[in-house]
């Protein structure tokens, strides 16, 4: 098509064509003719804005660059949401470095954004590395001026928010269906309650001062968090499909365990449940679990491993009468001393299950722990079509060449003694 053919296209079709470009193309089209000028003021496509810095540079430029890119960053955003025709922002994506001396901006973006009625809003400020600039703290007005029917995702990362923000978000977007707040320092003890909530996937990492995570969200499909290790109170999420925990080391054996009230809960179509947390954490609380009925996959990293005995684990395992995969991830302990004999290894017997048929294990390294908990998968899944076995040490330390075919040979001895007719596959 010529460019004389172009032009002779309606308005409204020239801008769906520019809502395929970025926003930076899209505002370089203004140069084309005075039609154009205006044009790409009308643009609907997602609004991606970000601050990028070349943190390579020497400390002294490097804030200078910080400076001048965030000065520039604004100007570029204040231009293009003044600017802003259309009737509607699907998606407005801000990555950026701000402090709270710029914060009157951040508000100025979100109120533009609300009255827009933006569907998606991702605001992430990348940390001040090379300052001591605090990030800006959302007030509980930034999202409280009027109600919201239209927002349905917000993203929030290095950015101050309360457990108070956190209400007047849920209060004022009751449409929110996606919730994603991380590297918080003001988030202590956020509750997310009530029948009325639309939310389905809500995600907390790295928040280093938050103390307790409180959910009662009946449509609530997905829940992830990330972080140190705090009790969770979770009931009336009847549709929860996918649990993910990460919990960091723990040190202090007084923090509440974070499952301390897991038999509490009614999971009854949880279908993927994530473990990752420190050896003597995790062996402190998974036989507490109810049986889960729907669960399918179930992965568990565990930390710090010491080299004791793994078995705990088949009571999470047994929880889970119709479990179709599982992932076991070992880290920690980094040094092979002997590799067990299979002779010499003690009885273990499986608990039956038809249904387990797809086994992985990472960080197997021929210890006795090691070949117990494979043996007791191999015995107790006699449907089981596959397992994957990878010889690693946590950190990708070197194993000599000699004891990692030590430990392949253990593996393949394992297989062909209990379950001869599963596929092994060595990584």
């Amino acid at each position: 098509m010529s460019t004389d053919e172009i032009n002779k296209l309606p308005d409204d079709v020239l801008i769906k064509i520019l809502s395929f470009l970025t926003i930076k193309q899209a505002v370089r089209t203004s140069v084309l003719s005075s039609r154009w000028k205006q044009l790409w003021q009308f643009f609907s496509g997602p609004l991606n804005f970000s601050c990028r810095i070349n943190y390579r540079l020497k400390l002294d430029l490097l804030r200078e660059k910080l400076k001048s890119q965030s000065s520039r960053f604004v100007e570029q955003v204040n231009k293009v949401l003044n600017s802003h025709q259309g009737p509607s922002i699907n998606k407005l994506r801000l990555h950026f470095h701000l402090d709270e001396d710029l914060g009157s901006y951040i508000d100025t973006w979100i109120n533009i954004a609300l009255k827009k009625k933006v569907k998606k809003l991702e605001l992430i400020n990348f940390p001040f590395v090379i300052s001591q600039l605090r990030p800006y703290s959302f007030s509980q007005e930034t999202f409280s001026c009027t109600t919201n029917l239209f927002l349905s995702s917000l993203s929030i990362e290095n950015l101050g928010v309360s457990d108070e923000t956190v209400n007047c978000i849920l209060s004022s977007c009751p449409l929110l269906k996606s919730l994603e707040v991380s590297e918080s320092p003001q988030l202590r003890d956020p509750k997310f309650l009530g029948s009325s909530l639309r939310l389905k996937y809500l995600s907390i990492s790295y928040c280093d001062f938050i103390q307790s995570i409180e959910v009662c969200a009946p449509k609530l499909v997905s829940f992830k968090y990330s972080g140190r290790e705090i009790p969770l109170h979770i009931r009336d999420v009847p549709k929860l499909k996918t649990l993910d925990y990460f919990s960091r080391n723990v040190n202090n054996p007084n923090i509440p365990l974070a499952f301390s009230k897991v038999s509490d809960y009614y999971l009854p179509r949880l279908v993927t449940l994530m473990l990752r947390m420190p050896f003597e954490r995790m062996r402190l609380q998974v036989d507490k679990f109810p049986k889960f009925m729907s669960l399918k996959n179930l992965i568990c990293t565990v930390g710090e491993f010491n080299g004791e005995s793994l078995l705990f684990l088949t009571s999470l395992i047994e929880a889970a009468p119709f479990l179709n995969k599982f992932r076991l991830e070992v880290e920690g302990y980094n040094e092979i001393k002997r590799i067990c004999k299979l002779r010499k290894l003690r009885t273990v017997k499986g608990h039956p299950n038809r249904y387990l048929k797809e086994v992985f294990m990472s960080g197997f390294c021929g210890r006795e722990a090691d070949a117990e908990i494979v043996t007791y998968l191999l015995k107790s899944a006699f449907m089981l079509k596959s397992i994957v076995i990878r010889v690693w040490l946590a950190g990708g330390k070197h194993i000599p060449e000699a004891k990692r075919k030590k430990a392949e040979d253990l593996a393949r001895q394992l297989v062909q003694k209990n379950r001869p007719g599963a596929e092994l596959l060595l990584k």
